[in-house]
C-alpha cells in the first residue's frame, strides 16, 4: 500500500519551471564555474524531460548529472514556484542509484569504524603531494583534530533551564572525530540548568545528507531510529550545536514515521540549537582572541527561527574583534558530491576565500560540523577553523 504524499510532495509533483532564471542567482556552483548546465534550472529541465521521456536517457547519465548539486537549498528560497532543487535531485539519485551512492551509505552508516581509522592514517600520510588533492585534503583535515585554544569562558548562567530534562544530539561528525564539542556542550547545558542523562540516547545519524543522496530508505531507517531513541528517553528536549543536524531533525514530521497525535508537533518544538539557550550569558574573556574573528552562515537552516542564534551570541561575546560574516556564501561541501566531483566542491570554496580574502592570523567559526570540515580543508594558510564551541574553555578547565 503507498504512502499519502505530504503537501510538499504534491506541490513538487505538480509544479513546473517556469525558466525564470532567479536560481541562477543563488546556485553556488553556477556563481564559482559560470556554468549554466549545472543550475537547478537544468536539473529540473533534466527531470521534467525524464518524467516525460524516461528512456531518452541512461541511468548512468542520469546518476552523473544528478550528482552535480550541493544541495544546499538555496534555489527554494528564490524559485517563485517554490521548487526544491536537493528534492528533486534526491528523487533522482534514489530512481537511478549508482556505486557512488552505495558508497556514501557506507560512509555515513559505518563512519564509527571508518572515520577514525581514516583520520588516523591521514596524519600518517606522507607530505608534499606532486598535485593537490580535494579528497586527501579533507582526509587530513579528519584527522587534525580541533586545534583553537580556547578565549572566551561563560562567567554567569541564567536559570534557563530550571531542571528541564533535555538531551544532546551532537551529529556524526563530534562523535566520531571531535567528541569535545559534545563534552563543552554537555557542560553549557548544565551551567544553564537542564537536567541531562547519564547516558545520551543511542542516536543514528540525523539523516539528511542520506536523504539528499538520493538512500532514501536508509535516510527512513535513521529517522526511525531516532524518533524511537526520543520516545524511550521520554521525549526530552532535544539540543543540538550542528545547523545541518538541526535542519534535518526539524524535517521528521515530513516523513511517515508512525506519529502519535500531537507527536510531531512536540518533536518540532523540541529540537533546538545550544546557542538559543545562551542569548543572556555573561561571557568573559579568558585569553587573547585572534585579530579578527568571522562568523561562515551554514546554508542549511537558515530560514528556522533561532537559525543567527549563533552569530549573534559570538558577535557579543566578541565586540571589536567579530569581523562579520564570511558573507551569503556557500563552503561547497556538497555532501556525496565530494565523492563524484570533488574539484567542484573545492571551486566553491575558493570562491568563498577569494571573496573573504581574511588576514593571516585570522579565525572562521560555524556551527556546522560539515561546514567545519570543508572550511578546515580548503582554508589559506595562516587561517584557523573550527566549531565556535571550540572558543570557549572548558567550565572546570
Amino acid at each position: 500500500m503507498m504512502r499519502p504524499l505530504h503537501a510538499k510532495e504534491i506541490d513538487h509533483a505538480v509544479k513546473e519551471c517556469i525558466l525564470c532564471g532567479r536560481c541562477l542567482e543563488v546556485c553556488p556552483l553556477v556563481s564559482a564555474t559560470g556554468r549554466e548546465e549545472l543550475s537547478p534550472k537544468a536539473k529540473h529541465t533534466l527531470a521534467r524531460v525524464l518524467r516525460q521521456e524516461p528512456e531518452r536517457l541512461e541511468g548512468k547519465h542520469v546518476a552523473e548529472l544528478a550528482g552535480l548539486c550541493l544541495a544546499c537549498g538555496r534555489c527554494e528560497k528564490a524559485c517563485p514556484q517554490g521548487l526544491c532543487t536537493p528534492e528533486a535531485v534526491a528523487d533522482l539519485r534514489h530512481a537511478h542509484p549508482d556505486l557512488k551512492q552505495w558508497l556514501w551509505k557506507q560512509w555515513i552508516e559505518k563512519g564509527g569504524a571508518l572515520w577514525p581509522a581514516l583520520a588516523w592514517l591521514s596524519r600518517r600520510l606522507p607530505e608534499g603531494r606532486a598535485e593537490p588533492s580535494p579528497r586527501y585534503d579533507a582526509f587530513k583535515t579528519m584527522g587534525s583534530g580541533p586545534g583553537i585554544t580556547p578565549f572566551l569562558r561563560v562567567s554567569n548562567f541564567p536559570d534557563a533551564g530550571l531542571g528541564r530534562e533535555a538531551v544532546l544530539f551532537p551529529g556524526c561528525t563530534a562523535r566520531r572525530l571531535f567528541p569535545a564539542w559534545t563534552d563543552r556542550a554537555a557542560e553549557l547545558l548544565a551551567g544553564l540548568g537542564f537536567s541531562l542523562p547519564k547516558k545520551q540516547p543511542d542516536w543514528a545519524c540525523c539523516g539528511s545528507t542520506l536523504g539528499h543522496a538520493g538512500c532514501t530508505e536508509a535516510q527512513h531507517e535513521a529517522q526511525q531510529a531516532n524518533l524511537d531513541a526520543w520516545r524511550k528517553a521520554g521525549r526530552p528536549l532535544i539540543v543540538t550545536f550542528c545547523a545541518t543536524c538541526r535542519c534535518g531533525l526539524r524535517g521528521y514530521p515530513d516523513a511517515d514515521l508512525g506519529w502519535e497525535p500531537g507527536e510531531a508537533l512536540r518533536w518540532n518544538e523540541s529540537v533546538t540549537s545550544l546557542a538559543h539557550f545562551m542569548a543572556d550569558v555573561t561571557i568573559e574573556s579568558t585569553g587573547e582572541p585572534p585579530a579578527a574573528v568571522y562568523y561562515h552562515k551554514p546554508c542549511h537552516g537558515s530560514g528556522l527561527a533561532g537559525a543567527g542564534a549563533d552569530e549573534a551570541l559570538l558577535a557579543r561575546a566578541l565586540g571589536d574583534r567579530y569581523a562579520g560574516t564570511t558573507g551569503d556564501v556557500c563552503c561547497g561541501m556538497g555532501g556525496i558530491m565530494q565523492l563524484g566531483a570533488p574539484q567542484l566542491s573545492r571551486q566553491v570554496a575558493d570562491t568563498l576565500w577569494t571573496r573573504l580574502d581574511p588576514p593571516a592570523g585570522s579565525l572562521v567559526l560555524t556551527s556546522c560540523s560539515g561546514c567545519v570540515l570543508q572550511l578546515k580543508a580548503t582554508a589559506p594558510e595562516g587561517v584557523a577553523v573550527g566549531h565556535w564551541l571550540e572558543a570557549f574553555s572548558p567550565q572546570n578547565g
